[in-house]
């Protein structure tokens, strides 16, 4: 049985299509493919043969519409998956990821949104228990913070007037607590100590250091009044107990209202701003070694004569390494300037005055050092 003639009926056909049934294609004639199926039943065998050149024919419009069914129905089904995972999945995790965005932030009262699958509300949940433990470890650390400021604060020396010496102070630590260290002491007998210290960096670490050092001035206060020897005290103290790679720069001023003197011993601080009456601002150039870097250092003092009305500024470096936006660092002349037209208000004016051009100077940036500024007026006793 030929479905479309394609050969003529013949004992030779008959062979062939037989032959052609025990193998996929059998070649008859040579030119041509024949393909042959075969059926056997209860009555007989029949043999089916036709032209692979008329199936093929017959079979590509009929598979290429499959095809094309085949990739409607893709892409429509993909179609529906996208936008199935859009609105169950894609939807709720970028809500999630803001969420966690606004988390990371410190925005502690962010919520996540629980509505979606199992998983997702799951998800929601962990990260909404893990903000309630943030926000209560957050309330701690501010507890705590506060207590510590309040400490600092506590430590703070009061401004005012001290046998002659007329005092202003001005103190923005960079975080919640401060690395910076400044007193004023009186020593009685018309003599009064200023003294300022920076820690290398800010923060909790700092502030301890910085309060390690105000014990330990007021320890070796109890034994000299000399500058240079309160700083060895400090330094052979402050190697035994502070951990190594903490520095700290401090200068110290004993102030004598009788005497109308000042005496100056430095630890690798910015070197003291002087004023006198009439006369442009200087400094007092000599300084020595950080403490903490060599414990068998010996510092060095000197005493200088000055006039009655003598102003006195000790600066830490978030001054005069204060940055504006443009990266221009406000540097020891503006010091300078700022006292030089101030020089006739009084010393918490002057203090104001620099507040005022420290802002304007800073702008918008946020300060990245703590900020400390001592300003003293001498008067004879």
């Amino acid at each position: 049985m030929q479905a479309q003639s394609h050969g003529r009926a013949s004992h030779d056909m008959f062979l062939a299509m037989r032959e052609g049934a025990a193998e996929p294609v059998h070649l008859f004639p040579k030119t041509h493919s024949l393909l042959v199926a075969k059926f056997v039943g209860p009555r007989g065998t029949i043999y089916v043969a036709e032209a692979e050149e008329s199936v093929l024919r017959k079979a590509r419009p009929e598979l290429l519409r499959q095809v094309i069914a085949v990739l409607i129905t893709g892409a429509l089904a993909g179609l529906i998956v996208h936008i199935v995972l859009r609105r169950v999945v894609t939807k709720p995790l970028r809500r999630l990821a803001t969420t966690l965005g606004r988390i990371g932030v410190g925005d502690l009262d962010a919520e996540a949104d629980q509505r979606g699958c199992e998983e997702l509300t799951y998800l929601s949940e962990q990260i909404n228990s893990m903000r309630i433990q943030l926000a209560e470890a957050d309330r701690d650390r501010r507890f705590q913070m506060k207590k510590a400021r309040d400490i600092q604060q506590h430590l703070r020396p009061a401004n005012g007037t001290v046998k002659g010496i007329k005092t202003a102070v001005l103190f923005e630590p960079a975080e919640d607590v401060g690395g910076d260290y400044y007193d004023v002491i009186p020593l009685g007998g018309h003599q009064c100590l200023l003294c300022l210290a920076d820690v290398s960096g800010h923060g909790v670490a700092a502030a301890m250091v910085a309060a390690v050092i105000k014990a330990l001035v007021l320890e070796a206060t109890e034994v000299t009044h000399s500058p240079a020897e309160i700083l060895n005290r400090i330094n052979r103290r402050y190697a035994e107990i502070i951990m190594e790679g903490h520095f700290a720069t401090m200068a110290v001023v004993l102030v004598d209202c009788q005497q109308v003197t000042l005496t100056v011993a430095n630890a690798g601080h910015e070197l003291p701003f002087i004023q006198q009456p009439g006369n442009p601002v200087q400094r007092l150039e000599d300084s020595d070694l950080l403490l903490g870097v060599d414990p068998a250092m010996t510092y060095t003092e000197k005493m200088v004569s000055v006039a009655s009305g003598t102003r006195i500024v000790l600066v830490s470096d978030g001054v005069t390494e204060m940055f504006d936006p443009d990266d221009d660092q406000f540097g020891t002349q503006r010091v300078s300037e700022v006292m030089e037209v101030s020089s006739t208000s009084d010393i918490q004016q002057l203090v104001n005055d620099f507040s005022q051009v420290l802002v304007k100077f800073r702008r918008s940036r946020t300060p990245i050092d703590d900020l400390t500024l001592v300003a003293a007026e001498l008067n004879r006793a």
